[in-house]
């Protein structure tokens, strides 16, 4: 399978978009129904803190993760610039392909 929806219990994110949208909803509503195959080869992403694992130390900026507590406890547990210890949002995505 290579597209599937994610339900979000009510309560948790159902409000906020995108998450408040059922992807098998959103094809009945354009009337794509399963017509629709999802093969992508590539992913190009460009966003917020979501995608942004925080490799920016390069750039002047208040927003970087180069101080604790961000990734400290990667090897010998001082900050190495990254949001996150391990995936971002995309990369599960990437791995579902």
């Amino acid at each position: 399978k290579l597209c599937w929806a994610i339900e979000i219990p009510i309560g948790d994110l159902s409000g906020i978009p995108p998450f408040n949208v059922i992807q098998k909803s959103l094809l009945k509503f354009l009337k794509l129904g399963d017509t629709v195959k999802c093969s992508v080869l590539a992913l190009y992403v460009f966003g917020d803190f979501l995608v942004d694992s925080g490799n920016n130390n390069f750039l002047v900026s208040l927003a970087n993760a180069n101080y604790t507590p961000y990734k400290v406890d990667f090897g010998d547990g001082k900050p190495t610039g990254r949001y996150t210890d391990g995936r971002t949002e995309v990369d599960f995505i990437r791995k579902c392909r």
